[in-house]
């Protein structure tokens, strides 16, 4: 029988946006480049092309998207209003409408944005790699630094 560890608030704050972020991450992540703008053009209405650049800006920031694109945030979320010429007043409901009922469109989109910054599904043996080497690391000021995997 599997050990739960967390609670279900834990869990549900573990896979969520945070409550706050800073500005630095703000400028980090949700600045998107002029090819990533390029690219995110061609996507076909407005609440697609933010859903996506939400998508393709939390991916690497948190190492995952969470499922509700419309709780991004409010500093990044101006931050990426900004970039599509769309009023901050307007981009939360965009998200709201953005992928239709069923969510067809965010995973084909998320499969896009996997693509564009080159993640990947690993394959068994790597699964295999990353298990042995999970809990391998180096110790610098008190924390963890992962050993890359060769």
């Amino acid at each position: 029988m599997p050990v739960r560890y967390l609670s279900d608030p834990e869990l549900a704050r573990l896979s969520s946006w945070p409550d706050e972020i800073d500005v630095a991450d703000v400028v980090t992540y949700f600045t998107l480049s002029s090819d990533d703008l390029s690219w995110v053009a061609g996507f076909n209405r407005v609440e697609n092309r933010l859903g996506v650049m939400v998508q393709l800006c939390a991916l690497p920031w948190l190492g995952w998207v969470p499922d509700d694109l419309s709780a991004c945030p409010v500093a990044a979320l101006d931050r990426l209003a900004a970039a599509l010429a769309v009023a901050p007043d307007q981009a939360a409901g965009l998200l709201v409408a953005y992928g239709g009922w069923r969510g067809e469109t965010r995973r084909t989109h998320r499969a896009q944005v996997l693509a564009r910054l080159g993640w990947r599904w690993c394959a068994a043996g790597e699964r295999k790699q990353l298990e042995r080497n999970r809990f391998r690391g180096h110790r610098l000021s008190g924390e963890f630094v992962n050993v890359p995997i060769a």
